[in-house]
């Protein structure tokens, strides 16, 4: 856990992340994931995207879709 668990508590919310399989949209895919968001994955490349979308959901164990 981080300083920041107390002042990001986003558990409820829906985030669309644009580019969420590229290098930043990753990174914002996952710490939206870490705290509490459900996201959905949003890349052309529908591979990339079914593959984070898929790795939300193991490690982070949070709500998490692909869109092509």
């Amino acid at each position: 856990m981080s300083k920041y668990d107390d002042l990001f508590d986003i558990t409820g919310k829906t985030a669309v992340v644009t580019g969420g399989a590229g290098i930043l949209g990753t990174e914002f895919c996952t710490a939206l994931a870490t705290y509490g968001a459900s996201v959905a994955v949003v890349d052309v490349d529908e591979e990339a995207a079914t593959e984070l979308a898929e790795q939300l959901r193991g490690e982070q164990d949070a709500e998490a879709i692909a869109v092509a």
